[in-house]
């Protein structure tokens, strides 16, 4: 694993991670662009070329090696980069190395080195799930969206046994502009009330609506009403999808099949079928929930003594 990774890693992926990891932003996001584009004029190569030479060199220090190569390229910057400038630019690139190196390595160590009791202990130290009143609320139309909720109360055979926050309507589709209407008319024979198209997202809408649902189940544990509650609570957080199928409509939207991870952890659980295991029986186990056509999953082999508590 861990050899072939080395061989695809490329800037707009290592880009990817950074932006998506809590530490990047928009402004540090076009100080390494800047870096990049110096790189290129100056070396004929990206960027990525030198940290794809640590990682494939198996260096002691590659951190220490990148930070050399950035102060001798900042030695052919333009005239017009301020010290000021140069400052901001290696701040912004150092910090994209520390996060890029910390994913490469951290993949490696978890899926190659056999951590997986371990990652599994700080999944469950740190995934936040609804509560189990809520995902049932959301299933009998008395939370989710107002179309959930007018339909249960308008819709004879109103069906949503899946905890679909809006009613099954919307799918992920990246290869569609967002909300693009797909004809699905078959759809309300199943689940009456339900709209004849669903509309394709690109995971907006179910990160809104397992926040929503997160933050519902904190204010029935705490009896309390968080006034001007923010999703800047969640600001770190991913939402995942446990059981994946986030291009059937049924499951999209499901708070059973939805949980947060901190950014930090979501990238690398995708590739960790340990954690993958840990997450389906847990949602089964809380929720009785499980796709159509799945056998429910068995207790997994790393299963923690401990779950992070709402």
């Amino acid at each position: 694993m861990a050899k072939k990774n080395r061989n695809v890693i490329g800037l707009q992926e290592m880009l990817a991670f950074y932006l998506n990891s809590g530490v990047g932003n928009k402004q540090y996001y076009n100080y390494v662009c800047h870096i990049e584009n110096l790189c290129q004029r100056v070396n004929g190569h990206s960027i990525a070329d030198w940290i794809n030479q640590e990682i494939s060199s198996n260096s002691t220090n590659p951190i220490g090696n990148l930070e050399k190569r950035i102060n001798t390229l900042l030695l052919s910057a333009p005239l017009s980069w301020t010290p000021k400038t140069k400052s901001n630019y290696k701040s912004g690139f150092i910090k994209f190395i520390h996060v890029v190196l910390g994913l490469f390595y951290g993949n490696i160590w978890l899926n190659v080195g056999n951590y997986n009791k371990l990652f599994c202990d700080l999944i469950a130290a740190n995934t936040l799930f609804a509560a189990d009143g809520v995902v049932k609320d959301v299933i009998n139309g008395k939370l989710g969206t107002q179309f959930n909720i007018n339909t249960k109360k308008s819709q004879s055979g109103y069906n949503n046994p899946f905890a679909s926050w809006d009613y099954m309507d919307h799918f992920r589709n990246n290869q569609l502009p967002k909300n693009t209407k797909v004809p699905d008319p078959t759809f309300p024979a199943q689940f009456p009330g339900a709209h004849p198209y669903k509309v394709a997202d690109d995971n907006t809408y179910a990160n809104q609506y397992i926040k929503k649902a997160i933050i519902e189940s904190f204010e029935r544990k705490y009896n309390t009403h968080f006034s001007g509650v923010s999703y800047t609570w969640f600001k770190n957080y991913e939402a995942c999808h446990v059981w994946d199928f986030p291009d059937d409509r049924r499951y999209y939207a499901s708070i059973a099949n939805l949980v947060l991870v901190p950014r930090a952890l979501a990238q690398l659980t995708d590739h960790n079928n340990a954690v993958k295991e840990l997450l389906r029986y847990e949602v089964n186990r809380r929720f009785g929930f499980y796709p159509k056509g799945v056998t429910p999953p068995n207790k997994p082999k790393y299963y923690p003594k401990v779950w992070r508590q709402l």
